[in-house]
């Protein structure tokens, strides 16, 4: 196999910097909460990189001989690399990870490399190391090979949206890794797909009838149907591609014609209790926490949860601090107030699909806490990647069903409405 000698030129010196810093970036976020049991075929001497990944890879597939090595692409691997296949790739991998970050959605890419001499696919580019970077990529399954060459066989992507941050790339383009940068999360598809099958329960959660299937169980583990949250996401009318709901789209999924029988409508507005120049009284909170009480627990309405945010961080580069604007929606299960606080749990639509294309969404995420009082909002359980965001506008809205003619019972289902089928 013919390879070509790279010539690293100060845009790639740029580069290495750049990623490394972004490795920074992302690690607190990505490593926090590491447990060293149950991990199976560990390096002798292993690190929390190799704890963790190898955690990661065997709850997404079993650990098989011929699996990658998993590696961060940073300065030192940079650095250590004497060949590549095709001449390129690195500097396209390279371009997309800076436009992530230009996007204020910063990545950090690990390389998934096989020894070429054991490699199944040879499809992939050709990385060569020397033998300074060894230790790094030995493996009890895939000794360090004497000419030091790799297969890529996918790459890994952290990213800063959501709990499932890691997004498994087998493609292994390099402008895939800016695709996922610009996607958003899907928490509003998840909260009015929990609402509508959970708290309204307008739609069966197992296919009967003329109904479709919206579940399937994998491994004793149930799941949203990809094809029924991205119905949700259709019938909000967002056509940016970013997956993200403004108000407006969340009111028209939820309200859509889902059930032949019943109607959905909004029974309270989008009612603020926080904004970011605006904090609320006690009298306030307390009005708003009540308000929402009754709606949500005495009512039966279905309520959700919206918070929007800052995420400040660093560019590594210049010093600058940037920020960034971001939302979170959750489905509410539960209101009360606790020592002039309103505490409310939901259901954790944090949780969501980790290469970010609707698969593999778990139907019972567990739930989370938050905590809302006259100085601040945060999440006292299941924060996870809330932690690192200053939550700073908090605000309800609640939906209701009624039938849509007479003789309809709170037990009858009726057929599926359009936009389901």
């Amino acid at each position: 196999m013919k390879t070509s000698k790279i010539k690293f030129k100060d845009s790639f010196n740029s580069a290495i910097l750049k990623l490394s810093c972004l490795f920074l970036l992302t690690a607190v976020m990505t490593f926090s909460g590491c447990k060293k049991d149950e991990i199976p075929e560990l390096p002798d001497n292993p690190t929390e990189l190799d704890y963790f990944f190898q955690r990661f890879l065997y709850s997404i597939a079993p650990q098989e001989q011929d699996m990658p090595v998993y590696e961060i692409l940073d300065a030192e691997l940079l650095q250590a690399l004497t060949y590549l296949n095709p001449e390129n790739y690195l500097e396209e991998l390279i371009g997309s990870i800076e436009y992530a970050e230009e996007i204020g959605n910063p990545v950090v890419v690990y390389l998934g490399l096989q020894p070429l001499s054991i490699a199944d696919d040879m499809t992939g580019p050709l990385f060569q190391f020397d033998h300074m970077i060894s230790s790094r990529l030995e493996r009890s399954f895939a000794p360090f090979p004497q000419d030091g060459a790799y297969v890529l066989q996918n790459l890994l992507v952290a990213t800063t949206a959501g709990e499932n941050n890691l997004i498994n790339l087998n493609s292994i383009v390099p402008n895939e890794v800016a695709k996922k940068a610009e996607k958003g999360g899907i928490c509003a598809t998840l909260a009015i797909a929990h609402s509508l099958v959970g708290k309204h329960g307008i739609i069966p959660k197992d296919g009967r009838g003329n109904w479709p299937d919206i579940t399937e169980t994998r491994n004793d583990t149930v799941f949203w149907k990809s094809d029924f949250l991205k119905k949700i996401y259709d019938a909000s009318g967002d056509n940016d591609g970013s997956r993200g709901l403004s108000d407006d789209e969340v009111d028209k999924a939820h309200t859509s014609d889902w059930n032949g029988n019943w109607l959905v409508h909004r029974s309270k507005n989008m009612t603020e209790i926080m904004k970011p120049s605006d904090k609320p009284s006690a009298s306030e909170l307390k009005e708003w926490c009540k308000k929402l009480k009754e709606f949500n627990d005495e009512k039966k309405d279905d309520c959700l949860l919206r918070a929007r945010g800052t995420l400040t961080y660093k560019d590594k580069e210049t010093g600058e601090t940037k920020t960034k604007r971001v939302g979170h929606m959750m489905t509410i299960t539960k209101v009360e107030e606790v020592n002039g606080k309103c505490k409310i749990t939901v259901v954790n639509t944090g949780v969501q699909d980790r290469n970010n294309d609707w698969e593999n969404v778990p139907f019972d995420p567990k739930e989370q806490e938050w905590e809302i009082s006259t100085t601040d909002a945060k999440i006292t359980k299941n924060n996870g990647w809330g932690n690192s965001i200053v939550w700073d506008d908090i605000a309800c809205v609640c939906y209701d069903e009624d039938p849509k003619r007479d003789g309809v019972t709170s037990t009858d289902l009726g057929e599926p409405g359009e936009a389901i089928k």
